[in-house]
């Protein structure tokens, strides 16, 4: 079996712990054969699952050739896209992978961020750092798929967060974590970032500060507190 079909095989198969294990050992020479060769997988997912369609319903397929494409791609996201954080030697082409309509899938599962952030591990400390901030800039609202993604790989990377207004209400949103390397950049933005008053519509100063307030108390200067209140 060769590399290219040992990974086909562990994304078709949805062995996605499995799948980490193996990009996590790959060498650089063997990211960028299999990088080169990723969006050819999808076609080909494509045009198999068209196919098997066509011979079972040879006089309407395409509607129903539609859904099933649809079907098989939401359960594939998963190891799509770990594959891409894995093997795609460009941070500006994994990005538009990791967003794509074939990846970044609507009923798709919300990817597994603990496996994502240990396959970029592997991965040179810059190019994370310039997935996580254009990721990051990808980022449209706190639900977005990709968002937990985002702040994680930010996280992990040690990464600037970039001045995103969208990224403030996705932290917000997101569960906390002890000495969170975001706080001192992101949450002197959270009383200017549009769309950050709704993450903080829950937060009350009285009997005690819920969160957001009482890291502000804590972390901000004096003066930006005595401003906000």
């Amino acid at each position: 079996m060769t590399l290219w079909t040992e990974i086909c095989d562990l994304v078709t198969r949805k062995q996605v712990a499995r799948l980490a294990d193996r990009l996590v050992t790959l060498t650089e020479e063997e990211r960028a054969e299999l990088g080169g060769r990723l969006p050819g997988l999808v076609k080909e997912l494509r045009r198999a699952r068209t196919e098997q369609v066509r011979a079972r319903h040879p006089e309407d397929f395409e509607e129903l050739a539609s859904w099933e494409v649809g079907d098989l791609l939401d359960e594939l996201a998963g190891g799509l896209l770990l594959a891409g954080v894995g093997v795609i030697t460009g941070p500006a082409a994994a990005v538009t992978w990791m967003t794509s309509r074939d990846v970044n899938r609507r009923w798709a599962r919300d990817p597994n961020v603990g496996l994502v952030c240990r396959v970029a591990a592997a991965r040179p400390l810059e190019w994370r750092r310039e997935v996580a901030v254009r990721l990051a800039q990808r980022i449209r609202r706190p639900a977005d798929r990709i968002a937990p993604l985002a702040v994680a790989l930010l996280r992990e990377s040690g990464a600037v967060p970039p001045d995103h207004d969208p990224l403030v209400a996705a932290w917000l949103a997101a569960p906390s974590v002890p000495g969170d390397p975001l706080t001192p950049v992101l949450l002197p933005r959270v009383f200017t970032a549009d769309g950050a008053g709704r993450a903080l519509r829950e937060e009350r100063l009285e009997p005690r500060p819920t969160r957001w307030l009482a890291a502000a108390a804590r972390d901000l200067p004096r003066s930006r507190c005595s401003t906000v209140a």
